[in-house]
């Protein structure tokens, strides 16, 4: 089934519109469901964290995280980007009378506009969902630079949703389908609702230089009976909304395909016997100061000639 880390843009193709409105409404809604009913990423960290600083949230999208993460840390200056304005705009208008908050128009696939050595904490939520398997090792090396020594990186990204709805999982297959036909993601044979290779996180941040501290799934259930329930109801229902069209246009499955197995989706979701469960896959990294140190040494220290063997 659907996850939040599936490809929703890939380029300059954007399959789901980040700034219709309710997809911004979807988002914020995914935000509270992770929130509230598993533990918030931040906290794998806070123990760690000193006792004020600067935490960067990418992507901040309408700012719902990031203004948790605000009132979570009230002496530490907390700044969310995003690549675009009018999620910019929003987050700024959710503000409220927060002080340590700032939200600044920013891609990171471009290059982060900080300093280096500025933040103590790179959160980073659903990446996968936009970032190219060849723009990761740019995209983390600039969360590197960024971080002091010693500081700390926490990325969430999560595994495909499984249900017992056959309604969902054959609108899955023909989201990978469509996927496949543009050239936008490969899919394993056989196995066509998990829209490609799960993303090895531990392994990217490793490969940039990262201390890897902890790797945690965190099982969402949302079962019928489930506290979760109606808010992953409301989220998958917007979702393929928001997908139809990029179905429907590029002939993977007709309108009234569609319209038939959305309904009946939407009837297996809460019948008493429907189950659901959703892996939030959490892994924080530290920047030592040691491989820091090295990295320098390395960039700066002029080539020598080889010794005579």
């Amino acid at each position: 089934m659907f996850t939040a880390s599936d490809i929703t843009q890939y380029g300059k193709v954007a399959i789901i519109d980040r700034d219709n409105p309710v997809e911004m409404t979807r988002q914020t809604l995914q935000n509270k469901l992770i929130n509230t009913y598993l533990l918030h990423a931040a906290e794998n960290t806070s123990m760690l964290l000193p006792t004020t600083g600067r935490i960067l949230d990418i992507p901040c999208g309408g700012g719902a995280c990031t203004l948790d993460m605000a009132f979570a840390y009230p002496d530490f200056d907390v700044i969310g980007i995003d690549s675009h304005k009018r999620q910019i705009d929003y987050a700024h208008a959710q503000v409220q009378d927060l002080d340590n908050i700032d939200f600044v128009q920013m891609d990171i696939r471009e290059g982060l506009d900080f300093p280096d050595a500025y933040f103590c904490l790179v959160h980073m939520r659903f990446l996968a969902s936009f970032v190219q398997d060849e723009e990761w090792p740019f995209v983390l090396s600039e969360c590197h630079r960024v971080l002091q020594n010693d500081s700390f990186i926490c990325m969430i990204e999560c595994d495909p949703c499984r249900t017992s709805s056959p309604a969902l999982e054959q609108l899955s297959a023909y989201y990978a389908e469509t996927l496949q036909k543009k050239g936008l993601r490969c899919t394993p044979v056989g196995t066509p609702h998990q829209l490609g290779k799960p993303l090895d996180i531990a392994s990217l941040l490793q490969e940039s230089g990262f201390t890897i501290l902890s790797q945690t799934v965190y099982p969402l259930n949302f079962s019928v009976g489930t506290a979760a329930h109606n808010g992953m109801l409301q989220n998958i229902a917007a979702f393929l909304q928001l997908i139809q069209p990029f179905l429907t246009k590029n002939g993977t499955v007709s309108q009234t395909r569609f319209d038939n197995l959305y309904q009946q989706a939407l009837q297996e979701m809460v019948a008493t016997t429907f189950t659901g469960q959703w892996d939030i896959r959490v892994v924080t990294g530290q920047k030592k100061a040691s491989f820091a140190q090295a990295a320098c040494s390395c960039e700066t220290q002029p080539s020598r000639e080889p010794s005579p063997l």
